[in-house]
């Protein structure tokens, strides 16, 4: 099963708008980010948008 993870966010809130499902949830008020994976469709459009490269999926 492949899935999004955040490794390394520095927190720039870029992939807070591309996310079609609103699978990007802020942990506890703050700007570093978590996939919410049930929501998630695997578009890919956060990992291309993060100019950190935070996101990265894994299999």
């Amino acid at each position: 099963m492949k899935y999004i993870t955040v490794i390394g966010c520095k927190k720039c809130r870029r992939c807070d708008s591309v996310c079609p499902t609103k699978a990007i949830e802020h942990i506890d008020g703050t700007a570093r980010v978590k996939i919410i994976h049930e929501m998630c469709n695997l578009c890919m459009i956060c990992v291309k948008m993060c100019p950190n490269k935070a996101l990265k999926i894994l299999e």
